[in-house]
């Protein structure tokens, strides 16, 4: 099988490590700082090509069905960026839980404790509180 360097599918597999692995990666604090791994199979291109296949087209990328979940081949599937938007944190929250964050904020507590009090980024208490 020839090596599908800088392809989709390959950009995808070396970001997904990159996200887990790597803590310069501006993305390790939501992903390899929550603990999020990599599986030992997809150590290598060829197995994750194999488990995953080509995307269906390219804007489709690699998406997780439980967020706090590993990247695995039971666990992740190809997405388009829409599907994916709907599936963050931010949109998991539900409407009263949501007012009770504005509420608080109001009241005086910081974006960091919000969101270690929800277990959410800082990034969607921002957006909670700024809607």
């Amino acid at each position: 099988m020839p090596m599908l360097v800088r392809t989709k599918v390959h950009t995808c597999w070396v970001g997904m490590r990159n996200r887990c692995n790597n803590p310069n990666n501006i993305s390790y604090p939501y992903y390899g700082g929550r603990g999020i791994k990599v599986c030992r199979r997809w150590d290598k291109f060829k197995n994750f090509l194999a488990d995953m296949g080509q995307p269906p087209s390219s804007k489709h990328t690699i998406e997780r069905r439980n967020n706090d979940g590993n990247y695995t081949p039971s666990n992740c599937y190809w997405a388009t960026r829409l599907v994916q938007s709907r599936n963050r944190p931010y949109h998991k929250l539900k409407p009263q839980i949501r007012t009770k964050i504005k509420w608080l904020y109001s009241q005086g507590h910081t974006q960091v404790f919000l969101a270690q009090l929800y277990g959410v980024s800082q990034g969607r208490i921002s957006q909670v509180v700024r809607r």
